[in-house]
C-alpha cells in the first residue's frame, strides 16, 4: 500500500487530497494544527477502514514537525504534499476587492508579511527536510509543492487574473517556495526524488472564495494524475493542474 503525508489537511485542497488518496487505498498521514477539531477531516479518516492517521502538525511550530516525523519513524513515505499555507489577514480570500485591500502599496502589513513568508517557505522547507529520507526510502519517491500562479513573474502581469500588483505577501512567498522547488529538485535528484509545483488554479475553497474556477475535487484528481504520470523529466518544472508548463 503506498503511502502519503499531507500537510494543511483539514479542509480544501488537503482535505481532497486525503480523501482522494484515501479511496485511491492509499494509507495517508492527515496533518493539521488541530486535528481534534477538525470535523470534515475526522469524519474522512472514520470511514477510512484504518487508512487514515490524524497528525497535529502546525507549519509554524518546527518542533511539531520534528514530532510528526518521529511518529512515523522508519516507515517510507511515496507522496508528500506540502499543501498548507496562508494568505494572510485572516478570513480574506482571493477577489479584486482583496486584489486592492489585501497587502497592498499603502496597507503593507511587515509583520503580517514575515508570518506568511515564516508559514509558506519557512515552514515547507522544514516538511520537506524532516521527511526526505522517508520519501528516498520509497517506491514513488515525489514531493509536491502547492503552489500558485501568483508566485510566477512571468505571468504577473495585468492580461491574467488575478493581475500584476496587490497581495504582495502572498505572491512573493510562492515565488520564494517556487525557488525552493527549484533547488530541491536539484538537490534531490541523485536519491532518485521528483518534486513537482503544482499550480492547483483558483478553487472554491475558503481561501480561493465562492467566485473560484474549480471545484477542489476537480483540481486534485488533475493534480492526483499529474503525480501519477510524473517522472523525473517533471521534476523543477512549474506546471498547472491541466498540465501546461508555467513560467517561473
Amino acid at each position: 500500500m503506498p503511502t502519503a503525508l499531507v500537510t494543511g489537511a483539514n479542509r480544501g485542497l488537503g482535505l481532497e487530497f486525503v480523501r482522494q488518496l484515501a479511496a485511491l487505498g492509499w494509507h495517508v498521514h492527515a496533518c493539521c494544527r488541530q486535528p481534534g477539531v477538525a470535523a470534515d477531516l475526522q469524519q474522512v479518516a472514520a470511514v477510512s477502514d484504518g487508512r487514515v492517521a490524524l497528525h497535529a502538525l502546525d507549519l509554524g511550530d518546527l518542533a511539531s514537525i520534528d514530532r510528526v516525523a518521529a511518529t512515523v519513524g522508519g516507515r517510507p513515505l511515496d507522496l508528500l504534499v506540502n499543501n498548507a499555507g496562508v494568505l494572510g489577514n485572516p478570513g480574506t480570500h482571493f477577489s479584486e476587492r482583496s486584489r486592492s485591500m489585501l497587502q497592498s502599496v499603502g496597507r503593507f502589513d511587515y509583520d503580517e508579511w514575515l508570518e506568511v513568508l515564516r508559514i509558506n517557505v519557512i515552514g515547507t522547507a522544514k516538511v520537506s527536510e524532516a521527511f526526505v529520507n522517508h520519501i528516498a526510502a520509497s517506491e514513488r519517491k515525489c514531493i509536491v509543492m502547492v503552489s500558485s500562479v501568483m508566485g510566477s513573474i512571468g505571468w504577473n502581469d495585468r492580461s491574467r487574473f488575478p493581475p500584476g500588483g496587490g497581495i504582495h505577501a502572498y505572491r512573493s512567498s510562492k515565488a520564494a517556495l517556487n525557488m525552493l522547488a527549484r533547488g530541491l529538485a536539484a538537490d534531490l535528484h541523485e536519491k532518485g526524488i521528483v518534486v513537482l509545483t503544482l499550480n492547483p488554479g483558483w478553487v472554491k475553497t475558503e481561501m480561493g472564495g465562492a467566485d473560484g474556477m474549480f471545484e477542489a475535487k476537480d483540481s486534485v484528481h488533475r493534480m492526483l494524475g499529474l503525480v501519477i504520470r510524473s517522472t523525473p523529466a517533471h521534476s523543477g518544472v512549474f506546471q498547472s493542474h491541466d498540465g501546461t508548463e508555467i513560467p517561473w
